[in-house]
């Protein structure tokens, strides 16, 4: 999306009396914030007004903008905005092709005296903040321990073997303890849940007076949890977890700061501050936050313009690659347990690099030319592996290997069934077919023979976590009201099928919105766009289409659509490829706007919320 929300009017500028007393303090020490694109540069405080220089970082290209609500506060009590340099009241400010910008806001004088301040943007979910923004303290000194903070949390690493995944299933509680005096930071908080076996779910996590938020789950097998800020991807913890049991984990507030501060190059966030936890796992979580080491920048890394190989050649860097990265880890002199993990996540690299080349090779185009918003196509991609590139990864390593799952979600494992390519045991197709079974449930069309047929494998836990799959659908199922349903797709072929849903429509102004229930910013989007409809877009000449694909959970589409004014259609996955093709969709959502005449066309620039409103008018 080409903005944050930050909208500034500005009244008529001051001028500064250069005779009245100064106080400058250059980029004060941020103890909270809910964004890491705004820094504060330099504030001067004078007997007639205090100024305040901001650094931006933002994407090259895309814009930002600010508000006529923003305040700073110290004290209890508000100091109004007066002016603005540098930026544009009320207008887009483009970020230059450096990404970088500055800009000065110049509110009412805060006392001489003052310690510290507040800078608020106003009350709404996607306002800016910045809080207890230091004028004593030395942002450039060694991170602190938060107060509160048990001891024995953190610990020294013992190294060890690498522990062994567990697949089991179990009530797993985690008490998430917020240490920080700013507890409305904690309230947009976000407690992701990474299964091996499933990949992300979330949970709810409601903090209580006291700071404490208690989430409870099931758990299939191994997994870790991120506990992040997903509006401006601030993380506050990220660690693993056992099926079962019950852990205390502890997040220091004050890292949304120094997210905020980041680019000061005055040191970073010591990562055991993600791992602080009383799990089975804390050990081998202290491990991984003292790792820097990857072994993989040989792949990972653009300038190595991989997707320009052939089929032979990719596999001979493929292969290079893994052996002299296995000699330099085993060389290594680092504990035995991050020699372990380093193994596997450079076989699960590996794995992913055969069974998803054509994606992967699209990500590192993106990455080597910085080409985000180009069309790409698969079909530029020059290697197509066969079955016998996947026999061969097989002889390289254990591709059976269930440490692997460690990487969670990321796993080779689950990405092709690898026993069906001589890999011994059943466990890659155990993980595979529990993978097709999930997409099953979620559209509501698993069977009780999909289930049975899970009992032939030689561990009983996928048989297992197939019959809770199959017992929770049917809850859901008996749970659903009936009434509620997308409209029926057109019966004509996959090439007639967008023209097929819009023509009932001919004559009125159609917004078809192209989204998925698992899409973030579609939700956000929709949020945002649903009150419009009863105000500046209320109009019975405009027809709201959506359209969502099967990878949309069954459940959630089915409790979501009530809630959005419109049409709804559900394709498969040919269908809403078709669709993609014709409009050269680049991400979701997406916007198709339809004239009254019936001329279709693709506005990814709707997702502008201000342009949005304009263009849709712009055709009544």
């Amino acid at each position: 999306m080409k903005r944050l929300s930050l909208a500034l009017a500005l009244s008529a500028g001051i001028a500064i009396n250069a005779s009245a007393e100064t106080r400058i303090v250059d980029y004060p020490f941020i103890s909270y914030a809910n964004t890491n694109i705004l820094d504060v540069a330099r504030v001067e405080l004078t007997d007639t007004a205090t100024l305040v220089k901001f650094d931006v970082r933002f994407r090259p290209k895309y814009w930002i903008q600010v508000g006529n609500d923003v305040v700073l506060k110290a004290d209890g009590k508000k100091y109004a905005l007066r002016s603005a340099k540098d930026i544009t009241p009320g207008e887009k400010f483009w970020m230059p092709e450096s990404g970088k910008a500055s800009f000065t806001i110049i509110f009412d004088p805060l006392p001489l005296t003052t310690e510290k301040f507040d800078f608020s943007e106003g009350d709404e979910d996607n306002d800016w903040q910045l809080a207890d923004i230091s004028l004593t303290k030395d942002s450039s000194l060694p991170r602190q321990l938060p107060t509160g903070l048990p001891d024995g949390i953190l610990k020294d690493f013992t190294d060890g073997p690498l522990p062994m995944p567990s697949l089991t299933i179990g009530e797993t509680t985690v008490n998430v303890h917020y240490l920080g005096d700013r507890p409305e930071f904690a309230s947009k908080l976000s407690f992701i849940i990474d299964e091996a076996i499933f990949g992300e779910k979330g949970a709810d996590m409601k903090f209580d007076d006291s700071g404490i938020a208690t989430v409870k789950f099931t758990q299939y097998g191994p997994a870790s949890v991120q506990i992040i800020d997903r509006d401006y991807y601030i993380p506050y913890a990220n660690f693993h977890i056992i099926p079962g049991e019950t852990i205390d984990c502890y997040i220091d507030g004050t890292i949304s700061g120094f997210k905020a501060m980041q680019r000061r190059g005055t040191g970073g966030i010591p990562r055991e501050m993600f791992v602080m936890h009383n799990g089975s796992l804390s050990n081998y979580d202290r491990m991984l936050s003292q790792s820097f080491n990857t072994y993989t920048d040989w792949f990972e890394k653009g300038d190595k313009k991989l997707y320009r190989l052939d089929h032979d050649s990719y596999m001979k860097v493929l292969r290079s690659g893994y052996l002299t990265s296995i000699d330099s880890i085993q060389n290594a002199n680092i504990p035995e347990m991050e020699k372990e993990i380093l193994n596997v996540n450079l076989r699960n690299l590996i794995m992913e690099a055969v069974a998803r080349h054509k994606e992967r090779m699209k990500y590192q185009y993106l990455i080597s030319t910085e080409r985000w918003d180009e069309e790409f196509s698969y079909d530029s991609i020059p290697a197509t592996l066969t079955e016998d590139d996947f026999r061969e990864v097989t002889t390289w390593f254990d591709v059976s290997n269930p440490h692997l799952l460690l990487a969670g979600s990321d796993n080779g494992l689950s990405m092709a069934d690898w026993n069906a390519y001589g890999a011994k045991g059943d466990l890659s197709k155990s993980l595979y077919r529990l993978t097709q079974l999930q997409e099953k449930a979620n559209n509501a069309i698993l069977t009780k023979e999909d289930v049975d047929g899970m009992r032939s494998l030689s561990n009983p836990f996928f048989a297992q976590v197939a019959d809770s799959l199959y017992a929770e659908m049917n809850l859901k199922i008996a749970a659903l009201d009936a009434s509620v349903k997308p409209e029926q797709v057109p019966d004509v072929s996959v090439d007639e099928i967008f023209d097929a849903i819009v023509a009932p429509h001919k004559g009125k102004v159609v917004v078809v919105d192209l989204w998925n229930t698992w899409c973030g910013p579609c939700r956000r989007a929709i949020k945002e766009n649903e009150p419009l409809k009863e105000r500046e877009l209320a109009d019975d000449d405009i027809v709201w289409i959506y359209i969502a694909d099967e990878s949309s959970d069954h459940f959630q589409y089915l409790e979501m659509i009530p809630k959005i004014k419109g049409v709804h259609y559900k394709l498969n996955r040919e269908q809403i490829e078709k669709i993609r093709e014709r409009f050269k969709v680049d991400g979701i959502p997406y916007y198709i706007l339809i004239d009254r005449e019936g001329n279709a066309k693709g506005r990814p620039d709707l997702r502008d919320h201000s342009t949005y409103v304009k263009e849709i008018k712009g055709l009544l």
